[in-house]
């Protein structure tokens, strides 16, 4: 699976060795395991016998040049987003390490503590044990969303000097940069970029009562929740978020359009059912989500099946949301 990307990429056992004996002193019998399903960051699992220690190094993309603007700096807005949701007790990695300078490597790397447990999206949870889960995972969500921020946006971008005073902006800019990389590349023709572009622009009444830029994971889906078996008490517990580099503060209902948030119908805000501006402001979302995709599963990824699916429902929910407008 990893394969597939262009922007993943192994590299030597001395590499890793270099790393770990550069930051931690000693490599001796260093082992080494490469984890499976990484399209963006290439990850290790290091395991340090003599310090009795285990670690996940997490290597940042190669071929940058197919990066969206701010796919450039998520490293360190990873960084930031550990240090907000450690206020709140949300657990999350201890990182160690997080080198963006390239002086080292040529490419951001970031080593945290390895912290035990399976992916929520492991098959071997059962449904009835994922209803509590999820009631865990709600919680911590409501908890982050109570982090405000400076301004609207991406972390990345706002340590980079880049936020917005109001949303609507932000998703303006954010869908006008994803437009201009779809563009360099023939994903989406322009007068279709023209037409999404208009709905963030022409539409401010959707946005107008967002005046709170609460922190969001922006990617929270099975495989960044943590969970492990706590025997004694017959139950999961979540053990970390993870991933949370394309964080941002922004409109909590953002997080709530994810197509990947691991909630049960139950635990999502029902509300949304009964409001049909809330309904079409959260459709606009859900198309910046697949706009996103679109680009990523077909630049990024290589992948025909998953560029197609993300832009035709892309085009389906513009048309859907020009005729509700």
């Amino acid at each position: 699976m990893n394969t597939a990307s262009i922007l993943f990429e192994e590299v030597p056992f001395e590499t890793l060795r270099s790393i770990v004996k550069r930051y931690f002193g000693h490599a001796e019998e260093l082992e080494c395991t490469l984890l499976k399903g990484g399209l963006f960051n290439t990850t290790y699992k290091l395991t340090l016998p003599l310090l009795q220690r285990k670690l996940i190094l997490r290597l940042g993309p190669v071929n940058r040049q197919h990066l969206l603007p701010f796919e450039h700096h998520l490293m360190k807005a990873e960084e930031m987003a550990y240090q907000l949701l450690s206020t709140l007790d949300i657990p999350c990695p201890d990182v160690l390490v997080c080198d963006n300078t390239k002086q080292y490597l040529d490419r951001d790397f970031m080593i945290t503590d390895y912290i035990p447990g399976i992916s929520l999206a492991d098959e071997s949870i059962s449904e009835e044990s994922k209803k509590g889960i999820y009631k865990q995972v709600a919680e911590l969500t409501a908890r982050m969303h109570s982090i405000t921020g400076p301004a609207y946006g991406r972390i990345a971008d706002l340590l980079q000097g880049r936020g917005y005073y109001k949303w609507q902006e932000f998703l303006l800019a954010h869908a006008a940069e994803v437009g201009d990389s779809c563009l360099n590349y023939g994903v989406f023709k322009p007068e279709e970029v023209q037409r999404i572009l208009r709905i963030y622009e022409e539409n401010s009444e959707l946005y107008r009562d967002i005046r709170t830029p609460r922190m969001l994971h922006g990617d929270l889906w099975a495989g960044n929740v943590l969970v492990q078996r706590r025997p004694e008490e017959e139950r999961y517990e979540v053990t970390a978020i993870l991933d949370a580099d394309r964080a941002l503060f922004g409109d909590s209902d953002f997080e709530f359009a994810s197509p990947w948030l691991p909630f049960s119908d139950e635990a999502k805000d029902e509300s949304s059912q009964r409001n049909a501006v809330r309904i079409l402001k959260m459709d606009t979302y859900r198309m910046l989500f697949t706009f996103i995709d679109t680009y990523i599963w077909n630049v990024q990824y290589r992948d025909h099946a998953q560029f197609e699916s993300n832009k035709q429902r892309t085009l389906d929910m513009l048309c859907s949301i020009e005729k509700r407008l």
